[in-house]
Formats: C-alpha cells, sequence, structure tokens
C-alpha cells in the first residue's frame, strides 16, 4: 500500500482515519452504558458505525489513490471530512427531532461531499493561482 499511494498519503491517512475509529468508539461506549445493550449491539454498532463515519474518509482516501494530488490539497479533504463530521455530531446539542430518529445523520454524507468539493477546489485553484 505504501508504493501504492506513497508514504507521506498513508502516513496522513492514517491519522485522519483514527478520527472516525475514535468517533465511533466514544458514540459506541456512551451508547453501551446509556442503553445496556448487549455485547452483539456493542459489535454490530462498532462495526457499522466505523463504516458509516469512515466512508467519507475512505472515498476521499481512493480519490487521493487516483488523482494524486498535492498534500495541502490531501488535508483539505481530510479537513472537509472533519468539519462535517462536527458539524453534523454537534446537532445532538440542538432538541431531538420529535420522531425520535438521528435525521441529522442523513446529511453527513452529502455535506462531507460538498465541503471536499469546495475545500478541494479551492485549494486546488489556489495552488494554481500561486504557482507552486
Amino acid at each position: 500500500m505504501i508504493k501504492l499511494l506513497g508514504a507521506y498519503s498513508v502516513n496522513t491517512s492514517k491519522y485522519y482515519l483514527l478520527i472516525p475509529t475514535l468517533f465511533t468508539i466514544v458514540i459506541t461506549c456512551i451508547a453501551f452504558f446509556a442503553k445496556d445493550a448487549d455485547l452483539a449491539s456493542v459489535f454490530y454498532m462498532l462495526f457499522w458505525g466505523w463504516l458509516f463515519y469512515t466512508a467519507p474518509f475512505g472515498i476521499w482516501l481512493v480519490f487521493i489513490h487516483w488523482a494524486k494530488p498535492s498534500a495541502l490539497v490531501q488535508h483539505s479533504g481530510y479537513v472537509a471530512c472533519v468539519l462535517s463530521l462536527i458539524v453534523i455530531s454537534s446537532f445532538w446539542l440542538l432538541p431531538p427531532d420529535p420522531s425520535g430518529l438521528p435525521l441529522q445523520w442523513s446529511m453527513y454524507w452529502p455535506l462531507s461531499a460538498i465541503l471536499i468539493a469546495a475545500f478541494g477546489v479551492s485549494v486546488y485553484i489556489f495552488e494554481r493561482i500561486r504557482g507552486t
């Protein structure tokens, strides 16, 4: 994998992938202690939660492999993923939806895609204008 992405990309990616992984662990622990879930549901929450939260990061990782953008563009995409995770998870501080469903999470992937495109394209254009 190091030869495919380059040592820098792999090191950058593994540190950014720690963010949704730690988020998944924290959310699962909170759910486990708040709802007294059994061990099977904890593993279920860990697996599917990790896939859900890391999907934008993984898609960006695939794009990095394919397009090989500059380091600054790589970081901008990961920062966009982190920002979307923070923004969507901060909706928990607002009053809950009357239906009881966590509807804000349906906006996580689209917001990630919009922010990745906006940040990545902006940084790419900035680099081209600057001439690096």
